[in-house]
């Protein structure tokens, strides 16, 4: 594991950095505080809110205004005084159908607490490697599960210093708002921070997977340099998934059959040498991941299209 020292760097750097990309230092701190006064006090869930919005320590609004009917419809729903009782997911899912945004639902919920929410911000979604998806609060999920990790594996104590400090680090530093002096160290640390990659390269992975076929995902990640070798397996699994499905459906199909022996029978038998390169390369891909270029994928996915094509 990569040393946690950077990130909290970065969680030191979170005034700074609001101050440079709002013109007012954003305190969280003080919001924070407020609302665990008015959670003891037993404060209705909508004065909690309305709260938030007025205090002048943070600036709501860059999250979305609050509509006058918000607290009409908060109101009308049957959980409205149980808030506090219902479980993480269900009360994720039970704002936003009265928000219908899931950045608002995010800042109130971290805010109510800190310990186990952040917001759901466009440039921790970045780091994290969190797109937009069909269902916003199943982004939200994904988003609070990545915090967590990064929040259990480094350190912290809170969900929300790891948003804040991932926030930092890429407004701050990979957005090079902070001066070269003090971006660089940081800039160095997070390129050698191959786990904090790795989630992001997973959540990447698993929402492309859900949304694209996997020769699809392995032409994405072919846009990431040191994904090559993620793409080549990827492909090279497709390429014998396919070049089994296609010879196997034009004759007899063997037990002890390998990729090699399922090449020497496919038809059209022309294609058959630059099939045994694409399997060089797959079997490369999986044994010596280091030898594959990104050429080398490129002709991997190509050979297992036109595979493909011909098995429809």
């Amino acid at each position: 594991m990569s040393t946690p020292d950077y990130l909290h760097d970065c969680l030191d750097l979170f005034p700074e950095v609001t101050q440079r990309r709002y013109g007012k230092e954003q305190r969280p701190d003080e919001v924070e505080r407020r609302v665990a006064g008015m959670l003891k006090d037993g404060q209705d869930l909508w004065e909690i809110i309305r709260d938030i919005h007025d205090n002048d320590a943070f600036d709501a609004e860059m999250f979305g205004f609050l509509p006058d009917q918000i607290e009409v419809e908060l109101k009308k729903t049957t959980w409205h005084s149980q808030w506090n009782t219902l479980p993480e997911e269900q009360l994720v899912r039970q704002l936003h159908g009265v928000f219908r945004q899931i950045e608002q639902v995010s800042m109130v919920l971290r805010f109510v607490d800190p310990n186990r929410f952040g917001i759901f911000s466009s440039p921790v979604a970045t780091i994290l490697g969190v797109r937009p998806r069909r269902r916003p609060t199943a982004a939200y999920e994904a988003y609070l599960k990545s915090l967590c990790e990064v929040r259990d594996d480094r350190g912290f104590h809170r969900t929300a210093d790891v948003d804040m400090a991932l926030w930092a680090l890429q407004v701050g530093v990979l957005e090079r708002r902070l001066p070269e002096e003090q971006r660089r160290g940081l800039k160095e640390s997070y390129e050698r921070d191959l786990p904090l990659r790795q989630i992001a390269t997973r959540n990447l992975t698993s929402q492309l997977l859900s949304e694209n076929t996997k020769l699809t995902v392995a032409e994405y990640l072919l846009g990431q340099k040191e994904e090559i070798a993620l793409a080549g397996q990827i492909a090279g699994i497709e390429f014998e998934q396919v070049v089994g499905k296609r010879t196997r459906s034009a004759g007899s199909a063997r037990q002890d059959e390998n990729l090699y022996d399922l090449i020497n029978r496919f038809k059209p038998s022309d294609m058959r040498p630059r099939l045994h390169r694409a399997r060089i390369i797959r079997n490369d891909a999986i044994h010596e991941p280091a030898k594959v270029t990104k050429e080398d994928v490129e002709f991997l996915i190509e050979m297992a299209r036109e595979v493909e094509r011909r098995a429809r």
